[in-house]
């Protein structure tokens, strides 16, 4: 078995880091014992095993650093300079107690024998299927080495199979608990009967890799042909447990896709012209042998029936240099990064919820310092610029074109 993680999109050298992960946890695990006591307690670096309340309730499953992003140039605006973003080590912030969401707070809970983990993906109302009970949901202060727990009520979901994921009743919605064991489906077909992947997936894009590499991004017009095939033609293609697979010297159709109900967003799902599917929706590696005839068909109506859309970053992100911090907001001006420092942008990132506005109260990120912030939603450019959905925010390091996160 391969864990690969369900954080983003993966090519392969990124996935052989990922095969790597046991070596470089135990790694992890000494820096996080040796880390200077000089460095404030809140702020703790190491493994994800030691930051499991943080990095489990993001679904950032392992190694967030390597497989969040590679390298890339973050924005085509015109006004900036050339620079590429990159991500650095394999660090994590740990929480205090008080300053994380329900979700990051409460990680695990039991159902008949099985544990379970929190993705901290919502589901509403709509998505929950039958009760399963009342269950004890636990969590853990790594800073007073106390184990908390909360009673709640578990929910079987629409499309997807209890042993796979279920929900989880917490008090600000239905969070998805996702079932970590090692469980491939033998056949499409079983996984298929165990997820209905045609109404829990959603395929964002997809682009061609191989022999007809481009960087052009394409959207299906409609995607029930993709799911036909699979669910028709496919059922009995069998599992491959193929450590050493990869896509190297391939021609396949990379997909992004994303689903609540499975706790992941922008994951990967190939499907390759000499009849393979992969995907790491299901944080091992789910390797299926469709055979060339049907993975033909699906490339061809792939062709046929997409249009070209415009490439943008997987996360939604400004850089800039804070100006001002008040009790409700923050601002950040992005001129660092302008050809010419009058075009720069002044951004007003609310401090409305605690994702955000901790990392203001702890000085992690301070008046000075330049940022990269993460948000949601839209910027209401008609208001100040405003980001009333920011969910982080990195400090950012800018070196010979290059802006370095230290995470």
């Amino acid at each position: 078995m391969r864990l690969v993680t369900a954080i983003g999109y993966l090519d392969d050298d990124l996935i052989e880091e990922a095969m790597d992960f046991p070596r470089k946890k135990e790694q992890a695990v000494r820096l996080r014992k040796d880390v200077d006591k000089k460095h404030a307690p809140w702020l703790k670096w190491g493994a994800i095993v030691a930051c499991a309340a943080c990095m489990i309730a993001v679904g950032a499953m392992l190694i967030p650093s390597i497989l969040k992003r590679k390298e890339s140039n973050p924005t085509k605006d015109a006004r900036y300079k050339d620079f590429t973003l990159q991500a650095q080590e394999l660090t994590a912030i740990v929480w205090p107690w008080e300053y994380r969401t329900v979700g990051e707070k409460y990680g695990t809970i039991v159902v008949d024998g099985m544990e379970y983990g929190n993705t901290n993906s919502k589901v509403s109302e709509s998505m929950i299927k039958t009760t399963l009970g009342t269950f004890e949901v636990t969590g853990y202060d790594e800073y007073k080495e106390e184990t908390h727990s909360i009673q709640a009520e578990g929910y079987e979901l629409n499309d997807i199979t209890a042993s796979r994921s279920i929900a989880v009743k917490l008090e600000d919605g239905y969070y998805v608990f996702q079932n970590y064991a090692y469980q491939p489906a033998s056949t499409l077909g079983e996984l298929l009967d165990q997820v209905n992947l045609a109404e829990i997936i959603k395929l964002n894009w997809f682009e061609e890799q191989g022999g007809k590499s481009s960087d052009k991004r394409y959207a299906l017009e409609d995607a029930s042909y993709l799911w036909e095939v699979l669910s028709k033609e496919c059922r009995d293609a069998r599992f491959l447990e193929d450590q050493a697979w990869m896509t190297r010297d391939r021609e396949y159709l990379s997909f992004s896709i994303s689903s609540n109900a499975l706790g992941i967003q922008n994951v990967a799902l190939y499907i390759t012209k000499d009849g393979y599917l992969w995907t790491n929706a299901f944080r091992w590696q789910t390797l299926y042998d469709i055979g060339e005839e049907a993975a033909g068909k699906i490339i061809q109506h792939c062709r046929e029936h997409a249009s070209e859309i415009e490439v943008k970053a997987f996360t939604n992100a400004i850089i800039g240099t804070i100006t001002e911090i008040t009790e409700e907001y923050f601002l950040v001006d992005d001129a660092v990064l302008c050809k010419d420092s009058k075009d720069g942008i002044t951004y007003k990132v609310l401090l409305n919820d605690i994702r955000i506005s901790r990392y203001v109260q702890k000085n992690y990120v301070k008046l000075g310092d330049t940022v990269e912030v993460l948000y949601r939603d839209q910027i209401d450019e008609e208001n100040e610029h405003t980001i009333r959905e920011a969910t982080s925010a990195s400090k950012v390091t800018i070196i010979d074109g290059k802006a370095y996160i230290f995470e």
